[in-house]
């Protein structure tokens, strides 16, 4: 994302790049800690939810087809479809009118992928570990923390990763549900590209 990001910034700032990066110093800060939580967090979702959900073929499959929906579907329909949910006079305007909704724009994009990843890995597992660690005498936590968890390491790692990347590039949710002074990089840069940088700058 850094080295596109500098690039259009270049291009917005008249060939001056270095000027674009410092005036998109915050956008850039902002992004980098919504995409670590937005990885993090849709890692560990998706393995507690995948933890969850074993054993239980046709309410997995369902979950999955939720989640796919929610990546699939236009940026506008899911930033409108929390507006209306959130933007209401109670505790949820409260949260509506921080960064928190960008977390949660961005949460609702990017949870497919680190899900289906972690629910293929544990569907591949043998039974048998399973079945031997519950015959041990381990509860299901320490099941999943000292067997599974280990397991599914690479799946967590490649999902959180994807995950973080697709919240950084999100641009159509996060234009809808930014709550004023409260903008990441990619819609700034886009806002930068189509109206011109005169007004950053001036």
């Amino acid at each position: 994302l850094l080295v596109p990001a500098f690039g259009l910034s270049g291009w917005a700032f008249q060939g001056n790049g270095w000027k674009g990066v410092a005036v998109l110093a915050p956008e850039a800060s902002r992004t980098l800690l919504l995409s670590v939580a937005t990885g993090g967090l849709c890692a560990l979702g998706a393995f507690a939810m995948a933890r969850t959900l074993q054993g239980r073929p046709r309410l997995a499959a369902l979950t999955a087809f939720l989640a796919l929906l929610a990546f699939a579907l236009p940026g506008t329909l899911i930033g409108t479809g929390l507006i209306r949910l959130w933007n209401v006079p109670d505790w949820r305007g409260a949260l509506y009118g921080s960064g928190t909704i960008l977390l949660l724009a961005c949460l609702a994009r990017a949870f497919a992928v680190p899900f289906l990843l972690v629910w293929r890995t544990l569907g591949s597992l043998p039974p048998s570990l399973e079945e031997a660690a519950r015959l041990s005498g381990l509860p299901a936590w320490r099941r999943a923390w000292e067997i599974q968890l280990p397991l599914c390491r690479g799946s967590l790692m490649a999902g959180g990763l994807l995950a973080a990347m697709i919240a950084a590039g999100e641009v159509a949710a996060s234009a809808l549900v930014s709550p004023p002074g409260i903008q990441t990089l990619a819609p700034r840069l886009f806002s930068l590209v189509h109206f011109g940088a005169d007004a950053a700058v001036g």
